[in-house]
């Protein structure tokens, strides 16, 4: 099957249309991360079943700085991984974009390379 990725690191670009994560969800996270991590990247990536998953990676991808954070989407229901030293594990599950926001800057402030 086809698998198609997006990436971005600005607020202009938009998310795939087909998906668990929407347009106002991605534009919402990729803001935060813009405000409160700058030197995070975005990316978006759609498996081939059209399922959304939004990367938040650290600076040069490293392990030190923080994990890769991985939010998707199912049902109604937002899901917040990480990934780091070759390990992934969940840190919550979330009934809405505020409180998985609210995960985000929370773990993202954590960080000591995060202004």
């Amino acid at each position: 099957m086809r698998r198609s990725t997006s990436q971005f690191y600005g607020a202009d670009h938009a998310c795939p249309t087909a998906n668990t994560l929407d347009q106002e969800d991605c534009s919402i996270l990729l803001e935060l991360v813009n405000d409160v991590a700058p030197d995070w990247s975005v990316e978006i990536h759609t498996d081939p079943m059209g399922e959304v998953n939004l990367m938040i990676i650290p600076p040069d991808v490293d392990d030190a700085i923080g994990p890769m954070l991985v939010i998707h989407k199912a049902a109604s229901i937002f899901h917040l991984d990480q990934f780091r030293w070759d390990e992934y594990g969940s840190l919550g599950d979330y009934l809405n974009l505020d409180d998985v926001s609210g995960a985000v800057r929370d773990t993202l402030l954590s960080k000591p390379t995060v202004t």
